[in-house]
């Protein structure tokens, strides 16, 4: 970063400025007036929107010379605006402005970027990814939609699998949905791994009677399939976004792959578990460890698994556990497994990919599958 540049909160009366800095720095690219009238809009920064959004100016000599700005769109966030004036450029203001939009995001929330063309190689540097275009103006323009996450790449050549720490649960909702509506045939299928602070979640066909008692943990009405389900600390989500029409799988067998990815990680440690036929998730003894739930849109599927691991399981008390009256849930911990999320991520990975790899439609007999009902 450049010593030379100081970073400040915009204030207000600002937005002219701003706006003659992103015109400057699109017109320093070469694009033809008639595309940069079409984008007058676009490159205005209003009053209203500096009232409302983040924003960071950065300054030289009393002078503004670049400026970043995130908005919060269906709750995620997004980078609407990261310009600096072309006399800049090459001096490390642009990395400076986006590390102080990820400060602003505390490191846990994914950042959206829809980028230049031009800009996409930028973003990649630091860490970045395309996950698909976005039709933009001019008619027949494609702008690069990319993600910026904090993560580590597992090893893994069936998906990209990424541990991301702890996430808020609506925004990475949002980027799952974000990612599945923009993907093409050219789009990598990706795992996330990751943990969610105490949240219920409830299923599109939810039924309100399975919520037992109200405490102050949120509920959140989404789009998988299935009933009310507790995600907290301690316990490791799996978000497989993938497209199933590519990999030629039905939604049973992808439910079954899942399912039995977890049933091998369980018996490395010792435990015997297996999935039922007629109720998703894996269990033992039957009594669950791990719930699953998928939204398939167009053959592309997104949400997954979880997995509990080591977490207070007192909140499923709260609600029928899946839709399911009186079903156990237990953990790895009970076991006496000194797992955490984060080390038992590479392991799952591992045999997701695996199982992830194999071609054609195995039997049930090939899975480890009871016919006994769930508890209810």
């Amino acid at each position: 970063m450049s010593a030379g540049f100081s970073l400040r909160p915009a204030r207000p009366g600002a937005a002219a400025a701003l706006s003659a800095i992103a015109h400057a720095a699109k017109a320093h690219w070469g694009y033809p007036a008639e595309w940069l009238a079409l984008w007058r809009d676009g490159l205005t920064v209003t009053e209203p929107e500096l009232a409302a959004n983040w924003a960071v100016v950065a300054e030289t000599g009393g002078e503004t010379v670049g400026f970043a700005m995130v908005e919060r769109v269906d709750g995620l966030a997004e980078l609407t605006h990261c310009w600096v004036l072309p006399g800049t450029m090459g001096q490390g203001l642009g990395r400076q402005l986006l590390a102080a939009a990820r400060q602003h995001l505390g490191r846990s929330e994914p950042l959206l970027i829809a980028a230049e063309p031009k800009a996409e190689t930028f973003y990649h540097r630091f860490g970045a990814r395309t996950i698909g275009m976005l039709p933009s103006q001019p008619e027949g323009r494609q702008l690069p939609l990319m993600l910026l996450q904090d993560e580590i790449m597992l090893a893994g050549s069936t998906v990209a699998s990424r541990w991301l720490g702890t996430q808020e649960y609506i925004p990475t909702w949002r980027a799952m949905q974000t990612m599945t509506s923009h993907r093409n045939g050219n789009t990598t299928d990706e795992l996330w791994l990751l943990e969610h602070p105490p949240v219920f979640t409830q299923g599109q066909a939810g039924k309100p009677e399975h919520v037992l008692q109200r405490s102050n943990i949120p509920i959140v009405p989404i789009d998988r399939g299935g009933q009310v389900t507790y995600h907290g600390p301690g316990q490791l989500i799996g978000y497989l976004l993938m497209d199933l029409g590519r990999r030629k799988l039905g939604v049973r067998e992808m439910v079954r792959r899942i399912e039995q990815s977890i049933i091998d990680l369980l018996a490395d440690h010792g435990i015997r578990a297996y999935g039922k036929e007629d109720a998703p998730g894996v269990y033992v003894d039957e009594a669950k460890i791990a719930s699953l739930g998928l939204r398939i849109r167009d053959g592309k599927c997104y949400h997954g698994l979880a997995l509990n691991v080591d977490m207070d399981l007192s909140p499923f008390s709260q609600i029928n556990p899946c839709g399911y009256a009186g079903l156990r849930v237990i953990q790895l911990a009970d076991f006496g497994i000194r797992e955490t999320p984060a080390s038992l991520a590479p392991q799952l990975a591992a045999k997701i990919n695996a199982l992830l790899g194999q071609e054609g439609t195995a039997s049930p007999a090939d899975y480890a599958l009871s016919a006994k009902p769930a508890a209810s």
